[in-house]
C-alpha cells in the first residue's frame, strides 16, 4: 500500500503534519496532525509498505507487543482510509 502522491510531511512545533500540495488541495482540505507513530507510519506509506512492514517496523522501532502496534496500525489505517489517502491497488 502507497500513500498518494501529492503530500509531504512536515514537523511543526512538538508534532508532525501531512500537507497536501497543488491539486491535491482541492481533495483534502486542511492537515492531518500525526503523533510520532503516525509520522513512522506515513513514512512507510509514502515508501509504499505492506501490514507486515509496518508492524516489523513499530515493534522495532518502539519496543512493543504485537498486538499494541497493531492496534496502532488498524486505527492509523482507519483513519487514512477514511481521508482516502491511500493510492487504488
Amino acid at each position: 500500500m502507497k500513500l498518494k502522491s501529492g503530500f509531504v510531511k512536515r514537523k511543526m512545533a512538538d508534532c508532525y503534519v501531512l500537507v497536501p500540495l497543488e491539486d491535491r488541495i482541492i481533495d483534502f482540505k486542511g492537515m492531518l496532525t500525526l503523533n510520532e507513530t503516525g509520522a513512522f507510519l506515513i513514512d512507510k506509506l509514502i515508501d509504499g509498505t505492506t501490514v507486515d512492514a509496518m508492524l516489523d517496523g513499530l515493534i522495532n522501532e518502539y519496543d512493543i507487543d504485537n498486538e499494541t502496534a497493531m492496534k496502532d496500525i488498524e486505527n492509523f489505517l482507519e483513519i487514512v482510509n477514511r481521508e482516502n489517502l491511500l493510492e487504488e491497488e
